[in-house]
């Protein structure tokens, strides 16, 4: 069905069940009863794009046309919640600071790499605030420190790697990071900020889904930062994802959770530590007596 108006159709049972499986199954983003207005205007919009006004439609053009896969890759790109800033969640950040990092030094020494991933890093901001909040501490040489950030987003990553944001995406950043870490410069009538060498340095960014088991390696981290992400998934799939990162976390190291993403979680090898408004899990040393 062709396109002949400009107000978006209302979402059957039917049309409802067959998007949440699709994107369930591809992606293991969930769609909970509050938020199928943004899933219907995410895909209306794309809808438009090709002219259709029956749900249904759609759905065959992605899974049947020889463009089905580019069209499904676009449709992720708005399905995504890319809302990010630097320092998002300031206790986390606070108690990576003043807590963590003093005690992975004690337990890796001075010669022994620090390793950390973010993961749903969307466009970067959280992986340079990591990176600024680590040259700032400088518990560790910036020779031994590496910071992955992976995420489902093609756009979104090319961001990333680019390290080129707006004035407003910067808005969180204080005044002496932006200055020290940031170069600042003039494209048209935009001004833009683009991170500098030293951030660029010690970070890396990848795609990962993390529905998908062979997108993930077997690099172990000694911190992951997945905050805002779990949110999205089911119950279930939230449980599988978080297996899958608990199993790359090096004994003695941490999981940094945001706070509205899980409550009272209890995750195998893991303890949870008590730090301010900041939700934490420690990968313990022995995990043989684990049932």
């Amino acid at each position: 069905m062709l396109l002949n108006r400009t107000a978006r159709p209302d979402m059957t049972a039917e049309d409802v069940e067959m998007w949440r499986t699709l994107v369930a199954n591809r992606s293991g983003l969930f769609f909970t009863d509050s938020r199928l207005y943004f899933l219907g205007q995410r895909l209306w919009e794309r809808m438009r794009q090709h002219g259709l006004a029956s749900y249904t439609d759609y759905y065959r053009y992605v899974m049947l046309d020889r463009n089905g896969e580019q069209e499904w890759t676009a449709l992720l790109q708005g399905l995504v919640n890319n809302e990010t800033r630097f320092f998002r969640h300031e206790p986390s950040f606070t108690a990576m600071r003043d807590r963590v990092l003093p005690q992975l030094w004690q337990q890796k020494q001075a010669q022994d790499g620090l390793n950390l991933w973010s993961v749903g890093c969307s466009s970067g901001q959280e992986v340079y605030s990591l990176a600024m909040l680590l040259l700032e501490t400088a518990v560790f040489s910036p020779h031994h420190i590496h910071i992955t950030g992976s995420d489902i987003s093609e756009s979104k990553l090319t961001q990333a790697k680019n390290g080129r944001y707006r004035h407003f995406e910067i808005r969180s950043l204080p005044e002496a990071y932006r200055r020290k870490y940031m170069r600042e410069y003039q494209q048209g009538h935009d001004q833009l900020f683009e991170v500098r060498s030293p951030l660029r340095q010690i970070t890396e960014f990848r795609y990962l889904n993390l529905q998908a088991p062979d997108d993930y390696t077997t690099t172990q981290y000694d911190v992951v930062f997945c905050q805002n992400v779990l949110v999205y998934f089911s119950n279930e799939t939230r449980l599988k994802i978080l297996q899958r990162l608990c199993e790359q976390i090096t004994p003695g190291g941490y999981l940094f959770l945001a706070p509205t993403d899980v409550v009272s979680l209890r995750l195998p090898g893991m303890r949870p530590v008590y730090f301010p408004d900041a939700l934490v899990y420690q990968r313990v040393a022995h995990t043989a007596t684990e049932n």
